[in-house]
C-alpha cells in the first residue's frame, strides 16, 4: 500500500520527529535500527523486530536471537519506534509510551534500573507525539509542546548539572512550544515552531552546532539558518531544511558531513548536491532520501553500511545501489534500512546478529528485502493483516554466466524461482538503462562501471518478488 494512503498515520519520519500542527494524534517513524536490533511498526499497529535480543530488545519475551521479523508482545496501536544501543521504544496512537530491553540507566522510564524482556508501559507520562532514544537517554514531545528526558545523565546533561541517571520522565524547565526532538550521543536538540534550533549536552566535535567546542549545560541556539523539518543525531548531526537541502556539523572523521574532508564543524555546513531530500538518517554514517525514491549514503562503510557494492569510505554522497521508490530511511551502528513506497523493507550493512532480517547472518554491501514472519514472504508495513503477509512469494534469484569482466562483457542471465510457482510475467533492468522480459536473456555490457541488475518476477495475483546482483566491468582490454 502507498505510503500516501497511510490514513494520517504519519506526518513526517525519521529520527526526530517535527509534529504537524494540526495532527490530531501521535506521528512518528515507523523503523528504527539500534545497537543491532531493528523495529518496525505495520499498518495494524504492531511492532516487528528482529536482529540481537541478548538483553530482550526485540520485546518477545526471549533472549534469542532472530533472523527474521517477531512480534513485539503487547503494542497494539504503534504509530513509532525508536532504538537504542539495546533498548527499544513504541509510541501509540493513544500517546502512551512502551519500553523494553536493557535498563542499566534507567532508559525505560520505568521508575527502576530492571530491564525487561517484553514491553512495559511508561505510566508516568501520557500526551506523548514524538519520542527519541540515542544510546541510553531519552527524549518525549507532548501534545502540549513539552520536553520530557531521562536515562543516562552523564554530567548531568539530563538535569542541568543534577548528577545521577534519571529512571522516570522528567520535565525541560524553560523551553515552550517545542516541535520536534532529537538525542545524539550525549548531545539533545530541541526545535520550537520558530524554526530555532536549541541544543546542549557535549560538544567535543562541535556537534551543538553553536561555533564552538565548550560544552553546553543548557539549551543554546544552533547557528543554523535553515528552517529545520527533520534531524538526525550521533557524533554528527544532520537537519533537514524544510526546502529539501541537508545541513551537516560535528564529527567528520570518516567523511560523515559529505565535504569531501575530515575536518570537524561546529557550524553547521550545506551538504552540497543535495537537493530535494525529505529525510535524513545518522548514526556514524549518514543517510539521506530525495522526493524522487532514490538513497544517497557517505561516511565510513567498512561493512557496507553506504550500499553502493563497496566497503569504501565515502567522504561526499553516493547513489545506494539498486533501491527505488523509497520513503523511509533509518541508520544503526553499521547497517541501514528502508522502507518503499509499497511498503516492503530492505536492509544492507553489519548482519552479525540477523539485524538485516533476510534470513542470514550474513553482511550485504548492497540492500536486500527484509523476510517475512518466520522468513516467509517479505516483511510488509502496509499490508492489511498477516495473512496477506505470509501469502507473499517466496523469494526469486538467479544466476549469472559471469559477474566481472572487461568490456565489452556478454552476461548470461537465468532465473531461480520456487518450486511450483509460475511466473506470470519477468522482467530484466541491467543497470545501465536497458531492460528486457526474456525468461533467460544475455546481455552485453560495453562501458567500464559497476551495474546493479534487478529481477522482477510477477506472480499470480499480481504479487511481486524481486532479486539483485552487482556486475563488476572493467575497461576494455
Amino acid at each position: 500500500m502507498p505510503l500516501s494512503h497511510i490514513p494520517n498515520m504519519f506526518c513526517i519520519i525519521l529520527l526526530v520527529v517535527l509534529a504537524c500542527q494540526e495532527a490530531a494524534a501521535a506521528q512518528g517513524p515507523i523503523i528504527a535500527a539500534g545497537g543491532g536490533q531493528s523495529l518496525a511498526v505495520r499498518r495494524d499497529g504492531t511492532v516487528w523486530a528482529w536482529g540481537y535480543n541478548g538483553q530482550g530488545q526485540l520485546g518477545d519475551g526471549s533472549t534469542r536471537d532472530a533472523v527474521s521479523p517477531v512480534q513485539a508482545l503487547w503494542v497494539t496501536k504503534a504509530v513509532a519506534v525508536s532504538a537504542g544501543f539495546t533498548s527499544s521504544m513504541a509510541l501509540q496512537s493513544d500517546g502512551r509510551v512502551w519500553a523494553w530491553g536493557s535498563n542499566e540507566s534507567g532508559q525505560l522510564g520505568l521508575g527502576s534500573k530492571e530491564g525487561r524482556i517484553e514491553p512495559a508501559p511508561v505510566e508516568a507520562l501520557t500526551g506523548v507525539q514524538a519520542i527519541d532514544m540515542g544510546g541510553s537517554t531519552v527524549m518525549a514531545l507532548t501534545r502540549d509542546g513539552a520536553v520530557w528526558l531521562w536515562g543516562r545523565n552523564q554530567d548531568g546533561l539530563l538535569a542541568h548539572g543534577r548528577g545521577g541517571d534519571l529512571t522516570s520522565p522528567v520535565r525541560l524547565v524553560g523551553l515552550r512550544d517545542v516541535a520536534g526532538i532529537a538525542v545524539g550521543l550525549n548531545t539533545l536538540f530541541a526545535a520550537q515552531f520558530n524554526c530555532v534550533l536549541h541544543a546542549w549536552g557535549k560538544n567535543q566535535y562541535g556537534q551543538l552546532g553553536v561555533g564552538s567546542t565548550a560544552d553546553q549545560s543548557q539549551p543554546v541556539p544552533a547557528q543554523l539558518s535553515a528552517c529545520p523539518s527533520s534531524l538526525a543525531a550521533d557524533h554528527h548531526v544532520l537537519a533537514l531544511g524544510a526546502d529539501g537541502s541537508v545541513w551537516a556539523w560535528g564529527y567528520n572523521g570518516e567523511g560523515q558531513l559529505g565535504n569531501g574532508s575530515t575536518r570537524h564543524e561546529a557550524q553547521p555546513q550545506r551538504v552540497a548536491g543535495l537537493t530535494n531530500i525529505i529525510g535524513v538518517a545518522s548514526e556514524r554514517h549518514s543517510l539521506a532520501v530525495r522526493s524522487d525514491g532514490t538513497v544517497w549514503s557517505w561516511g565510513p562503510n567498512q561493512h557496507g553500511q553506504l550500499g553502493d557494492g563497496t566497503t569504501e569510505t565515502r567522504r561526499t554522497p553516493v547513489q545506494v545501489l539498486g533501491l527505488r521508490d523509497v520513503r523511509v530511511i533509518a541508520a544503526g551502528a553499521f547497517y541501514s534500512l528502508a522502507v518503499k513506497s509499497d511498503g516492503s523493507v530492505w536492509a544492507w550493512g553489519r548482519n552479525h546478529y540477523g539485524q538485516l532480517g533476510d534470513g542470514t547472518r550474513t553482511g550485504r554491501t548492497i540492500p536486500v528485502r527484509v523476510s517475512g514472519p518466520e522468513g516467509q514472504g517479505g516483511l510488509n508495513l502496509f499490508a492489511a493483516d498477516d495473512r496477506a503477509e505470509l501469502g507473499a512469494p517466496p523469494g526469486v534469484s538467479f544466476a549469472t554466466s559471469v559477474d566481472h569482466g572487461h568490456a565489452p562483457l556478454p552476461v548470461r542471465f537465468s532465473p531461480i524461482l520456487p518450486s511450483g510457482q509460475a511466473p506470470a510475467a519477468i522482467q530484466w533492468d541491467f543497470g545501465d538503462g536497458e531492460v528486457s522480459s526474456a525468461p533467460a536473456p544475455e546481455h552485453v555490457y560495453h562501458a567500464a562501471g559497476t551495474y546493479i541488475v534487478t529481477l522482477t518476477v510477477t506472480f499470480a495475483g499480481n504479487q511481486q518478488a524481486e532479486a539483485m546482483k552487482r556486475i563488476d566491468v572493467k575497461v576494455a582490454w
